[in-house]
């Protein structure tokens, strides 16, 4: 029994070939087409270009998602998955063109035109995320180091210092939060050696990625440690 393909034939199949598909699918025939794109595919797939007789004139294996991909000789090509272990009968019967095709080459390319758009806005999407990313591990560091200052000076001026040397003064939300041995919430003066420190640092990250309506990320971390500062005399700091 020979293995059926199906033929795209109206603007929305050919628009959407293999797009999205993983694993097993039925092999599509574009009559028509020398020029595909392989843009939100989830897997390699394998293209076989044919002529006007529907005989093979070439093959390529393991097609790649995000390329372009042409054979100018081709007048129709089959996209199959990298998986498929059945024999494309060729030559194919004859498939005719599509109606709204008629005698207009490149629609392959017209299909691409429609997907730049999306395409433009992930990949600022990913260069947005990119950077908000790096934002939160400076973010990280910053808490991290102006706890750590913290520990060893017990003295909240240098604390804020240490965070301003990053941060504009209305750029970063600070929280400082003091526990004593007993766990129990304390202030900023009675906080000594062994007590705990803990720095949390809040900063909203400005993204602007059209058609969305986030305008900003919520960024928080929260650093701890012990007060190494041996002063036992109050104020409780050390140089």
């Amino acid at each position: 029994m020979t293995p059926q393909y199906r033929v795209a034939q109206s603007f929305f199949q050919r628009f959407v070939g293999a797009m999205g598909k993983s694993g097993y699918f039925k092999p599509i025939h574009f009559p028509h087409c020398n020029k595909i794109h392989t843009c939100f595919m989830r897997q390699n797939i394998h293209l076989d270009w044919l002529d006007s007789e529907g005989r093979l004139i070439k093959r390529i294996k393991q097609a790649r998602p995000w390329r372009i991909y042409g054979c100018p000789e081709a007048d129709s090509v089959i996209e199959y998955p990298q998986d498929y272990d059945f024999k494309i009968p060729y030559p194919l019967p004859h498939s005719p063109y599509p109606k709204f095709l008629r005698d207009e080459s490149g629609q392959s390319l017209v299909e691409f035109a429609l997907l730049l758009p999306i395409i433009i806005l992930l990949i600022f999407g990913f260069f947005q995320l990119s950077l908000a990313i790096h934002a939160n591990l400076k973010l990280q560091h910053v808490t991290f180091y102006a706890t750590h200052v913290g520990a060893l000076s017990n003295n909240d001026e240098k604390i804020i210092g240490a965070i301003e040397s990053f941060y504009d003064e209305d750029e970063i939300q600070v929280t400082i939060e003091n526990k004593n041995s007993q766990d129990q919430v304390i202030s900023s003066s009675d906080r000594r050696y062994g007590d705990t420190i803990s720095v949390e640092l809040k900063h909203e990250y400005p993204i602007a990625i059209p058609y969305l309506t986030l305008t900003h990320l919520n960024l928080t971390n929260v650093a701890s440690m012990r007060i190494l500062c041996q002063n036992q005399r109050s104020p409780y700091t050390c140089e």
